[in-house]
């Protein structure tokens, strides 16, 4: 991790309940050091290199819910996965002011909104999946897709996994504030399948026939097959 926290009011951050074993948070309160930063990130590093023949998927997953502060100054909460080189090869942001979820690429310079929200009333399952072969990456909360088959890395940079960051973008480093992160259930996996798994998204059902609507999540490139049945007999 970079960079130095301090607590914030004296009120300690809740837990997410049921999994009161080995959580951290990262928020509330001040950074202290370096002086005036407003960038904190927190890490393990992972140092995955995927091998030239073999398994290229990496399955990231967490558990975690963002707690808005007391005094109305509100942050930025991310996970950012870096490569082995310490270069960001994409983000996921969670504004706490607006509920607003948006992802940055390599490169970019503008987080983009991914259309999809988030609230503070309770915690959230976490999945990105990276295709490191295919150079593409899912994100999914609570199972729905918020980011489907993005670039994960501009030509020429190197696609590995170095390590993937709580971060906290803190709208002022002067400010006070004590809204924060809290996480549990991180998990870093290589998964042996051959692709990041597809997803169906029902849409329910469309006037006027009543024709039952799916919308489809899969890889750039990648050719899908959808079967149907009358009877579950024949398909």
């Amino acid at each position: 991790w970079e960079g130095t926290a301090e607590g914030g009011n004296g009120i300690e951050p809740g837990l997410i309940p049921g999994t009161e074993d080995q959580q951290a948070y990262i928020g509330f309160g001040g950074i202290t050091s370096p002086a005036g930063e407003r960038i904190l990130n927190l890490y393990k590093p992972i140092n995955y290199v995927p091998p030239a023949q073999g398994p290229s998927v990496v399955r990231f997953s967490v558990r975690m819910q963002i707690v808005p502060s007391t005094n109305q100054v509100h942050d930025f909460f991310r996970w950012s996965v870096y490569n082995t080189d310490i270069r960001r090869l994409f983000s996921l942001d969670f504004d706490v002011n607006t509920g607003d979820i948006s992802y940055l690429l390599e490169g970019g310079t503008n987080y983009v909104f991914t259309g999809r929200s988030f609230d503070t009333l309770g915690f959230y399952d976490l999945e990105i999946w990276m295709d490191l072969g295919r150079n593409a990456w899912t994100a999914l909360l609570n199972g729905a897709v918020v980011v489907n088959s993005k670039p994960l890395a501009l030509a020429g940079t190197k696609r590995d996994i170095g390590d993937i960051d709580a971060v906290w973008d803190k709208q002022s480093a002067a400010a006070r504030d004590n809204d924060y992160m809290i996480f549990d259930d991180y998990r870093v996996s290589v998964v042996s399948v051959s692709s990041i798994p597809p997803r169906l998204e029902q849409l329910g059902v469309a006037p006027p026939d009543r024709a039952f609507l799916l919308r489809a999540y899969g890889q750039s490139g990648l050719n899908y097959a959808f079967e149907a049945t009358a009877d579950f007999k024949s398909w």
